[in-house]
């Protein structure tokens, strides 16, 4: 197990309050600046121009004002709570380019070559949810092992924390007796 060192125990700190809670939500929120397409990552290409037919052109447009079945575009459109949202600005953008991609595909090869686009992009979709879960596979086994480190330093930490009262507790007492016997000299010099 790698051993590192963690901004907090998670196991072993009590929880914080609402009132801490919402102060440090609020200090994020102050630090963070609202995204932009101008502060998108630079290895994000630039979205190229549509060199789709002219009937493509019409297709999508009137898709677009009619609406009808196939994807739900509500699922890529932006809303105001969402502009705070990076991930879902770096999946709309990924998903523009994909369609664009597909449909510039079926202008130039035509159907077949847009289904085996589509398919690929299923295929990619899979090895994602693959990779995710492994991700959260080992997401879950370094919770366990960061949960038994806490544990197993816990008592460290009680010892230590006891010892350091009581350090604290027995310097306290010998300046309250060193100051007792300062005084008690101090009468007696002045008594003499």
């Amino acid at each position: 197990m790698i051993s590192s060192q963690l901004d907090a125990l998670s196991v072993i700190d009590p929880e914080i309050s609402a009132e801490e809670r919402a102060a440090v939500a609020q200090l994020i929120e102050h630090e963070v600046e609202s995204p932009t397409t101008a502060s998108l990552h630079p290895d994000l290409p630039a979205i190229r121009p549509s060199r789709l037919s002219s009937e493509l052109e019409d297709y999508v447009a009137n898709i677009s004002t009619q609406g009808g079945s196939g994807i739900d575009a509500s699922r890529y459109t932006l809303t105001d709570k969402d502009t705070s949202n990076t991930r879902k600005l770096y999946l709309l953008a990924f998903y523009a380019q994909q369609r664009r991609e597909n449909l510039e595909l079926l202008t130039q090869y035509g159907k077949n070559q847009w289904l085996l686009g589509n398919d690929q992009f299923e295929q990619d979709l899979k090895a994602l949810e693959l990779a995710l879960q492994a991700d959260g596979g080992r997401v879950r086994q370094l919770a366990i092992e960061r949960e038994t480190q806490q544990n197993d330093v816990r008592v460290t930490f009680e010892y230590l924390e006891t010892k350091w009262r009581e350090s604290l507790k027995n310097v306290v007492d010998v300046n309250v007796a060193c100051l007792g016997l300062e005084a008690a000299a101090q009468t007696t010099q002045e008594s003499q």
